[in-house]
């Protein structure tokens, strides 16, 4: 990935689905915690699920801790650096 697909230096990913239904779900329920999430469609056919895009890695990191202490998370959740 690069920054012409995503417009941001990090963001969380949440997870990479088939079928674009399941990515949607998920970005729903994110959104409705309270948190910015969108979805891409990447070079595969597949869709990544993200969450609260930055272009600061110490707010990246502050992100992550939100949801995580929020109980928002899974355990294969991450930080992106886009490149």
């Amino acid at each position: 990935l690069d920054s012409a697909v995503l417009p941001c230096k990090y963001c969380t990913v949440f997870g990479v689905f088939g079928n674009p239904d399941n990515s949607d779900r998920l970005c729903s329920k994110i959104e409705a915690a309270g948190f910015k999430s969108d979805r891409i469609r990447l070079s595969s056919g597949l869709f990544l699920v993200y969450a609260e895009p930055s272009d600061s890695l110490a707010d990246a990191y502050a992100s992550f801790s939100k949801m995580s202490s929020e109980g928002f998370f899974t355990k294969d959740a991450w930080i992106m650096v886009v490149e």
